[in-house]
């Protein structure tokens, strides 16, 4: 991962600092793991080549989840273990020594300097490096990925569908024996965790039935309400107030940063499962620069909506009509309905087998 170096002939600019940063990580059975990884604290760089790489669409997960039972598919996952320390560096990055090596290195000079021969966590580059090396692996393997999303990748000969997310893939087919040889194919090039059947992904609970299939956040909503202190709020029914006033007290600093985490928070359940809230979130994120008490109250008022519907879920299942026609688009708009601009608001729904997709 690293060599060490002498420190007489390198700039002190030139040195990264590095430090272990202890994290509380949730198995797919919510069981709990601790890790310490050495972070190379990437923003003290300042010159650096290209940072961008992509990640699945959650509308392409939805898409392959609502695929599956009318394919007979069943979807199995693997995890990457420290994805970021698989792809080789393509630049010169020296990194100051982590607190505490010299308890794994003893041998290792005081006053060395570590050049880095892999990526490493923190890095700006990592993310890129990493999609690249998995990339070129995967079509190497007869993977294609798919035109309207990198990171979904089909094998017509293996009849086999992939899709990635960092460090998270999943995988979709109708034989096992077909995707026991994904996995081997997998793990032949990277250390990987399988674990069967997918029943967590992006934090979305996955229960796969014979014909259908569920999602839900229900654990997520859970801990927002924990984080915001509503775990014992009385549950109500409705979002938001037909007619909420429009005059308000503008909110201290302190809370203007507990309304920006509370319609955070809210925005991924909406993005994953919870597309009920997708108006509510359009309302609350147009005063996320000068939010008032009276939209702090609305907020809180999403979160006692989420103490009563936490345990909805959406239901992908076998449809009576004919998959390649069981696509629906249905799209309205209501007419001058912002009370304050006078603007109209429009939404959109996509229907796979006659559950939401997009």
């Amino acid at each position: 991962m690293w060599e060490v170096v002498s420190h007489n002939h390198i700039r002190e600019e030139k040195i990264i600092g590095c430090k272990c940063v202890f994290r509380v990580k949730h198995n797919s059975d919510y069981s709990i793991r601790y890790k310490a990884p050495p972070i190379i604290k990437g923003y003290e760089l300042t010159e650096f080549g290209e940072t961008y790489a992509p990640v699945a669409r959650l509308t392409t997960f939805r898409t392959l989840v609502a695929f599956a039972p009318q394919l007979g598919w069943a979807i199995h996952q693997m995890d990457v273990i420290t994805a970021f320390l698989h792809p080789a560096i393509d630049d010169i990055i020296f990194m100051a020594p982590p607190e505490g090596i010299e308890w794994l290195q003893p041998e290792a000079p005081a006053d060395g300097v570590y050049r880095l021969k892999k990526a490493l966590y923190g890095l700006k580059q990592a993310p890129r490096l990493w999609f690249t090396d998995i990339d070129h692996f995967l079509q190497s393997q007869g993977f294609i990925p798919f035109s309207g999303d990198s990171n979904l990748y089909i094998s017509s000969s293996l009849k086999v569908v992939l899709l990635l997310y960092v460090d998270d893939i999943l995988i979709a087919s109708g034989t096992p024996s077909t995707i026991t040889s994904v996995k081997k194919q997998l793990i032949s090039q990277y250390k990987m965790t399988n674990l069967g059947l997918s029943r967590q992904f992006l934090g979305i609970d996955i229960k796969q039935l014979p014909g259908k299939i569920r999602i839900g956040q229900q654990h997520f909503v859970e801990s927002v309400l924990r984080h915001f202190g509503m775990s014992y709020c009385n549950g109500i029914w409705t979002t938001l107030e037909a007619r909420p006033s429009l005059e308000f007290e503008p909110l201290a600093p302190e809370d203007q940063q507990l309304y920006l985490s509370l319609v955070g928070s809210v925005m991924y359940l909406m993005l994953g499962t919870r597309t009920d809230l997708a108006f509510t979130i359009s309302v609350l994120s147009k005063f996320s620069a000068s939010a008032g008490s009276e939209h702090l109250a609305q907020a809180k008022r999403v979160l006692r909506y989420l103490k009563q519907t936490r345990d909805i879920k959406l239901c992908y299942k076998t449809g009576e009509i004919k998959f390649h026609n069981s696509l629906q688009v249905f799209s309205n708009s209501d007419w001058a309905g912002d009370l304050g601009d006078r603007k109209s608001t429009g939404g959109f729904v996509f229907l796979l087998s006659g559950c939401l997709v997009a």
